[in-house]
């Protein structure tokens, strides 16, 4: 279901090969967050990250993170108390908002 939803939102260019990490991944977020396939379709259909006219030009699972965590006001307490972190590369978190990346301090994790 979730590997559907990924090919009918990106191109198969835009797609990594290994789709069972990234829906794995996805699946992960999901459930921090107690979501539906549904929901996240919902949720996909308001980010200004994914879609035909994306802000900008970034992983499927960067714009999936980033639609998640605009899309809640309280992420911050949801990851505190699941004691979860989100990988994000650094230029995914520099598309927060000032305040979203105070707020996650801590909680996102970065390449190195």
């Amino acid at each position: 279901m979730i590997i559907s939803y990924l090919r009918n939102i990106w191109n198969e260019d835009q797609l990594p090969q290994d789709l069972i990490r990234l829906s794995t991944n996805v699946i992960e977020l999901m459930n921090i967050f107690y979501l539906d396939v549904d929901t996240l379709k919902a949720i996909s259909k308001q980010s200004q990250y994914i879609g035909n006219k994306p802000k900008t030009n970034i992983s499927p699972f960067s714009a999936i993170a980033l639609a998640i965590i605009e899309h809640f006001n309280d992420v911050d307490k949801r990851l505190r108390k699941r004691k979860k972190k989100i990988f994000l590369p650094v230029e995914a978190i520099s598309l927060l908002s000032t305040e979203k990346r105070k707020d996650l301090n801590g909680l996102l994790i970065q390449p190195k």
